[in-house]
């Protein structure tokens, strides 16, 4: 197998074991398993049944508004099976797609197309709406302004939101990757705490506005 990592370090080795080394990058980016290379190099023998599996854990950037939030995020992650022997094809395509099965993480739907339209729809508009009283009104209230610059203040107050709820979108993505290496060491799991204090910080504060307005 083969290990990169994040700094373009590449190590190969056979086995578990290869995980204990010291040499292994504390970030990974990826990990190619084969069963070819080894009898190659060993060998000077070409296998006519083989396999490879490569697993894909480099994640988007964490603010990105260049990208188009509705695009699942990319991933290179796959694998390929080439045989001559038909059951040695069928049993180990079928090991194979079990094993993805089975380790799909309970936030794959993040990472889907159009998820963000939705997400939009339900969550970011009213969130945008009330951030848009809410950051207004910090330049509004007590202040003789023109109706015309308190309406430009709201307007812009919403757009300032909206993007924030994007950029919140794609932090998202960032700490809860598609495809995850399970690491004390993973920088993404120190993320969740912030994350999660943002979103129950804004979550909290708008349903406390809301019970306030339907009780007055």
């Amino acid at each position: 197998m083969s290990i990169a990592g994040e700094n373009g370090q590449v190590v190969t080795g056979h086995g578990e074991a290869i995980f204990d080394s010291s040499l292994v990058p504390d970030r990974i980016s990826s990990i190619m398993y084969d069963t070819f290379s080894s009898p190659n190099a060993q060998l000077q023998h070409n296998p006519s049944d083989q396999a490879s599996v490569l697993l894909d854990f480099s994640r988007p950037p964490l603010i990105n508004f260049a990208a188009q939030p509705s695009a699942p995020t990319p991933n290179n992650s796959n694998w390929i099976v080439s045989a001559e022997t038909e059951s040695w094809s069928t049993s180990l395509s079928t090991r194979l797609t079990d094993f993805f099965s089975e380790r799909k993480t309970s936030v794959d739907w993040l990472h889907q197309p159009a998820t963000y339209d939705v997400l939009l729809l339900l969550m970011g508009l009213p969130l945008s709406l009330w951030g848009s009283y809410r950051l207004g009104n910090l330049f509004v209230a007590g202040r003789n302004l023109p109706a015309v610059i308190n309406t430009a203040i709201y307007i812009y107050s919403f757009f300032v939101t909206a993007n924030i709820f994007r950029a919140l979108f794609s932090y998202s993505r960032w700490i809860f990757p598609k495809i995850e290496v399970e690491s004390p060491k993973a920088t993404a799991l120190r993320h969740r705490f912030i994350w999660s204090a943002i979103v129950l910080g804004v979550l909290g504060s708008a349903v406390w506005d809301g019970i306030k307005y339907l009780a007055n």
